[in-house]
């Protein structure tokens, strides 16, 4: 562990060594004339589309999209194309009487949406591999062996919504390698809440609290475009890069946006309903509800510690009566104010850089599971604050209920914390889209705080923080945990093709 500690901080001196999943918006030359192409003489993704009937509907999107020509260019990429059946079903839900009817934009988009610019084979996916599509979304393959074939064979499915079609996956081509799914890639491309907007059925009580709070009218923040103008006075690639005291020499991108994002972790109705049924109850109504989740705020962040690690003892500046925040905005016509405890209790739930699958939330290479969980620290919206993400197995926590998931603020036994254990909230991904381009939700099946039990059990223990997580901006720029951690540094090709992993040595601009 020293080593490899020594071996990151040594390379953290002047470029961020990281793997990366997939190139961005700008990796695609689509602006190429068609005739500038190389074109190989064996089969190409163009080709596979062309002589496979199967294909004859997204050949045609394809076509729309005037890329058939980019298909048969050179490159390594992978190819996830839609069979007919999938396509007609895609036209039936979105009110298209045929292909003609697409516009042509939209036929650009569900072609990027399907291609990731690497070859990634399905031999040895794990459980869940995310890479990001030409959309620069992500692709979250999960192959758990929940979902099986006709044929009993364990299936891969994209985004809880395509499966791989295990008899035709893995067909190499010149440039890249083809799975067909049996239904079209859509990407989600709204913004902010509106993915709440559209899929909070399930969490009625927590969307109407973030609503009233406001803290749904934060989440829009996306991308800087000022970045966009600036990062033009900086080479996209740069040379010859030395880290620190290092003889290797490295050439490292520049990143390509720099975008925000937010992951919140909702209680759905359910667990109010059965964690905390002398609170709540289905016949209350909507208000009702929210002055018991104001109710249990109070109590989550009532103590007098909160209020000095909150300022929440403090007085209000240019307030004539000299009263203090607490006094001032510890009321129900103060939910929009962050001092406020229903506001506070929201905050810590969300999260300040985006995380689209499990795939990204803890860092569990090298990490020896007999003895020790993957953890991360995170911040939050709530300031002076932290939460913990854990990978919690057995070995370490015998009394784990779901071993090898997924909690929040989780804690063994130890002598630590006087031999008592935190079970936590256990995280869970919701059936229906949890993520969009700045926005991510998850499920825990308790109530979590920055209260005392936190403070003084669960972080009671030796915090060690990853380099990585100190900055959102490594996260939400799919810099952090992206590529295949799997190779070693010195197996990478360092050009400004990307490497082996999938990704490319970074620097950050001044």
């Amino acid at each position: 562990m020293n080593k490899y500690w020594a071996k990151t901080l040594k390379i953290t001196c002047i470029v961020l060594f990281l793997t990366t999943g997939a190139n961005l918006f700008s990796s695609c030359n689509d602006d190429l004339p068609a005739d500038s192409y190389y074109t190989f003489t064996g089969e190409m993704m163009s080709d596979f589309l062309q002589t496979r009937e199967d294909f004859s509907l997204f050949r045609r999107i394809v076509e729309r999209a005037g890329k058939m020509d980019f298909l048969g260019s050179r490159g390594a990429r992978t190819l996830f194309p839609p069979i007919n059946s999938g396509v007609e079903v895609f036209l039936k839900e979105h009110g298209y009487a045929s292909v003609e009817d697409i516009p042509a934009s939209y036929c650009d988009t569900l072609l990027r949406a399907c291609l990731v610019e690497r070859i990634i084979y399905t031999y040895d996916l794990p459980q869940t591999q995310q890479e990001n599509n030409q959309l620069d979304l992500p692709l979250i393959i999960q192959t758990d062996g929940d979902t099986v074939d006709a044929d009993h064979m364990t299936l891969s499915i994209i985004n809880r919504r395509a499966a791989i079609i295990n008899k035709l996956k893995n067909d190499s081509v010149e440039n890249g390698v083809v799975h067909p799914v049996d239904q079209m890639l859509v990407p989600n491309t709204s913004l902010g809440a509106t993915l709440l907007d559209e899929n909070h059925s399930e969490f009625t009580i927590f969307y109407e609290a973030l609503r009233r709070t406001g803290l749904l009218d934060s989440l829009a923040r996306y991308r800087d475009e000022d970045y966009e103008t600036w990062k033009e006075n900086y080479p996209k690639f740069r040379p010859n890069i030395v880290c620190g005291h290092d003889t290797d020499i490295f050439t490292a991108k520049r990143p390509d946006h720099r975008y925000s994002g937010f992951t919140l972790l909702i209680v759905p109705d359910q667990v109010f309903y059965e964690k905390y049924g002398d609170r709540f109850n289905k016949n209350m109504t909507m208000d009702e509800k929210i002055d018991a989740l104001y109710k249990l705020a109070e109590e989550k962040y009532g103590d007098t510690q909160s209020s000095s690690i909150f300022g929440l003892n403090k007085v209000v500046p240019n307030n004539a009566e000299g009263k203090t925040y607490k006094q001032l905005f510890w009321n129900r016509n103060s939910l929009t104010h962050s001092r406020n405890p229903l506001n506070m209790l929201l905050s810590y739930h969300i999260l300040d850089r985006l995380f689209e699958s499990t795939a990204k939330l803890v860092n569990c290479w090298g990490v020896y599971t007999k003895y020790a969980n993957p953890t991360e620290w995170i911040s939050t919206l709530l300031d002076f604050s932290t939460i913990k993400l854990e990978k919690v197995y057995s070995a370490v926590d015998p009394a784990v209920e779901y071993p090898t998931e997924y909690y929040i603020n989780h804690s063994v036994a130890s002598i630590y914390n006087s031999g008592q254990r935190v079970r936590g909230a256990h995280l869970t991904t919701p059936n229906n889209d949890n993520f969009s381009l700045n926005v991510s939700y998850f499920y825990i099946d308790d109530i979590v705080a920055y209260d005392e039990a936190m403070r003084s059990n669960v972080m009671n223990t030796r915090i060690r923080i990853d380099f990585y997580t100190v900055w959102p901006e490594l996260t939400n720029n799919k810099i952090r945990l992206c590529g295949n951690p799997t190779q070693p540094y010195g197996s990478y090709d360092n050009t400004e093709n990307g490497t082996e992993g999938g990704g490319y040595n970074y620097y950050l601009p001044t």
